[in-house]
């Protein structure tokens, strides 16, 4: 489970699989204004119809939470690790926050509106004041905050939706709808941008910030305790555990996931679908790949995942860097004008092609671009560049 270099092996792979999922769905957003659309009313090709229901079903809001579990576990690695060596953790974890904080605030206003890094590096500095619980206590901690804010919080929403029900997803084809496509599409990069802080704003609302925070920050709880009990390195002789975790966590999160598809559309529900659907899911598929990494011929094509995510902050960022010059107006103007289909297909594409590119460039490189720059930010210091032959 460990590399030569002392890197977790499955943590790269888990979050170079996370970076795919994550694009999938945020394709929808760089070409469609899916913040102002009913999905299943904006594209009406069967193929399209077909294709959301997957990604509903399969990709939606299970990334992001991957993605927060192997922050927290991430976050405690770090620690340890510059404990050891008697570096000032503080210090150098304080400049590492404040970085992903610049570099997020530049992405989400000036590059796409959908960044999640600025949440990260604040929620991140909340963590740290938790860090030091016992393994059991964190990791418990953290999934009872989780259970019971967003339990709550569903059944808040199901009185909402009692007293006074919302017309959920009515606004299929609406004037905001092709306003937005309208900017995006032909407007200038000040316009754009202004509608990019407008979007920015509206996704990230008060409300929305705080459920953020009772959604990333456990979150982080989680896969800080995770990573205090050595989870991904001791899997030899708990392969049995993993398997239960697997099936247990899959069936559950499918049963959440399908809510919507059953019992109708509201947003108690459709809080329920993503809030424990998508992070019971998440949990599955870390559970799938630590599971298949001890098969030899799986382990062989799952390793194509981890060198995206040696270099997951590159990735995320070439991402949205690379969609937003084909569909912006001061790109190829191809916002509006892609189906659901093929814009998956697009994010297949791309993300095969970033693949490609970081073994390309970890083979030659110690660390992604965006990841040598936080690392001389953190230390201080320049590191090495390339790596000796």
């Amino acid at each position: 489970m460990l590399e030569s270099n002392n890197r977790i092996l499955a943590l790269d792979v888990i979050r170079g699989f996370a970076l795919f999922g994550i694009l999938i769905v945020n394709m929808m957003s760089f070409h469609s204004p899916f913040l102002y659309l009913n999905p299943l009313k904006w594209w009406t090709d069967p193929r399209d119809h077909f294709t959301y229901i997957v990604i509903d079903l399969f990709f939606q809001a299970s990334f992001y939470p991957l993605f927060s579990l192997l922050f927290g576990y991430s976050l405690t690695i770090f620690r340890e690790r510059t404990l050891k060596k008697n570096l000032p953790f503080n210090r150098m974890v304080t400049r590492r926050f404040c970085f992903l904080f610049i570099i997020g605030f530049i992405h989400a206003f000036f590059i796409w509106h959908g960044d999640i890094l600025m949440v990260y590096a604040l929620v991140g500095f909340l963590t740290l004041w938790f860090l030091k619980m016992a393994p059991k206590i964190i990791f418990l901690f953290g999934c009872f905050l989780y259970a019971i804010a967003n339990t709550l919080f569903a059944l808040f929403l199901a009185g909402l939706d009692f007293i006074h029900p919302n017309p959920v997803g009515s606004n299929g084809y609406s004037k905001l709808a092709q306003a937005v496509v309208q900017i995006y599409q032909q407007g200038t990069f000040a316009e754009i941008t202004g509608q990019r802080v407008h979007d920015w704003m509206m996704e990230y609302n008060p409300q929305a910030l705080i459920l953020l925070l009772f959604t990333v920050f456990p979150l982080f709880l989680i896969g800080a305790g995770l990573s205090k009990l050595r989870l991904l390195e001791k899997v030899e002789g708990n392969e049995g555990k993993w398997k239960g975790s697997l099936v247990w966590t899959f069936l559950f999160g499918m049963l959440f996931k399908l809510l919507p598809y059953f019992a109708g559309n509201s947003r108690a529900v459709d809080y329920l679908q993503d809030v424990f659907g998508g992070s019971l899911q998440a949990v599955s598929y870390a559970s799938m790949i630590v599971i298949l990494l001890r098969k030899k011929r799986a382990a062989r094509f799952l390793v194509f995942f981890s060198f995206a995510g040696k270099m997951s902050l590159s990735t995320y960022l070439l991402q949205s860097s690379l969609a937003v010059l084909v569909f912006y107006g001061y790109g190829l103007q191809l916002f509006g004008k892609t189906s659901l289909f093929s814009g998956s297909l697009l994010a297949l594409g791309l993300f095969v092609f970033q693949a490609m590119f970081s073994i390309f460039w970890m083979r030659r490189h110690d660390y992604g671009p965006v990841e040598w720059l936080w690392r001389c930010i953190t230390y201080l210091k320049v590191p090495r560049w390339k790596k000796t032959s």
